[in-house]
């Protein structure tokens, strides 16, 4: 995965109508954590690059595992970097909830029980309350495991500060699949990564 492109936390993957089993490995860790965040956790993910124009341009692989600890506000937070050591995600986790640690604050990307509604469920915006910075969530049905879809979006106005990441999550893994999308100087939006997981275990 391009280190320009791998700004945060994960991805989550295979899309919303897909009913791909997620391949592990025999050593999964068991975790209380909806995000397990043990020290020996390992993601591998395959992806795929794009230009400002969509189209396809090379893929990679690639992993991320859970690292140090950070603190900020005075709670901690576990930072996930990839094989380089560039922290991608940082977030905490308990059994019901997920958060991620972005530069514009604390974000949840997560709070179980969810409504079972068609429509996306709005969680909580980040911590400075930026109004144009929010999260969505909604639970995926189509799926033979327990998935949901996370949207968070950063929008000031301006093309070049916009960001949005398409996360899906499951429960007990993390992120199985994951988009990154960007404003073009135009004001177009497009994705510059798409990413999957290949698989989660111990390292």
């Amino acid at each position: 995965m391009k280190k320009a492109c791998l700004l945060l936390i994960v991805h989550i993957l295979l899309f919303a109508s897909c009913k791909k089993n997620i391949s592990t490995s025999d050593n999964t860790i068991a975790s209380s954590q909806l995000y397990p965040l043990g020290a020996q956790n390992k993601w591998t993910y395959t992806d795929s690059f794009f230009d400002s124009y969509g189209d396809f341009y090379g893929y990679d692989t690639f992993y991320l595992r859970a690292t140090d600890t950070v603190s900020n506000n005075n709670i901690d937070y576990t930072v996930i970097a990839d094989q380089f050591g560039d922290h991608i995600f940082t977030v905490r986790s308990d059994d019901s909830s997920a958060y991620i640690l972005e530069p514009k604050g604390e974000a949840l990307m997560l709070d179980l029980p969810m409504p079972v509604t068609n429509e996306p469920y709005i969680n909580k915006s980040f911590m400075n309350d930026t109004l144009n910075s929010k999260i969505y969530a909604t639970i995926i049905t189509t799926t033979n495991y327990p998935s949901y879809k996370i949207l968070i979006t950063q929008d000031d106005g301006l093309w070049s500060d916009y960001k949005q990441e398409e996360l899906y999550f499951t429960v007990g893994t993390g992120i199985i699949k994951g988009y990154i999308r960007w404003k073009n100087s135009n004001g177009i939006v497009f994705t510059s990564d798409s990413y999957v997981l290949l698989a989660h275990g111990t390292h």
